[in-house]
């Protein structure tokens, strides 16, 4: 009985970190994947992109940290899980973040 409740045990133990690492993974590609194709950024000038867990009352959210060569700013996108569409959350340049809705006004088009 203690053996089996050990490798239940160990296999959460392995497997939940498995998952986070392979989701987060998965979303990087594919905010990657959005921001060359519906973007128009080429690949050469994402100079970082890095994904990690926001933890919430009501659960958590994988966001992506993107940086770009010429930009002073850092984005930060996610999936919306609901619609399943990739969305900028928000936009830090000097300290300050912007949400989406201001970066828009910011630049006068949409993110």
């Amino acid at each position: 009985m203690k053996k089996k409740i050990l490798v239940c045990f160990l296999l959460i133990v392995i497997l939940v970190p498995s998952y986070f690492k392979i989701k987060a993974v998965l979303i990087k590609n594919d905010v990657k994947d959005y921001l060359i194709t519906e973007k128009n950024v080429k690949e050469k000038n994402i100079k970082e992109i890095k994904p990690y867990y926001n933890f919430f009352k009501d659960g958590t959210k994988c966001t992506v940290r993107v940086i770009l060569k010429g930009d002073k700013g850092i984005f930060y996108y996610y999936v919306d899980s609901k619609t399943d569409k990739i969305l900028l959350d928000s936009y830090y340049l000097k300290g300050y973040g912007y949400s989406a809705v201001e970066y828009e006004k910011m630049i006068g088009k949409k993110p």
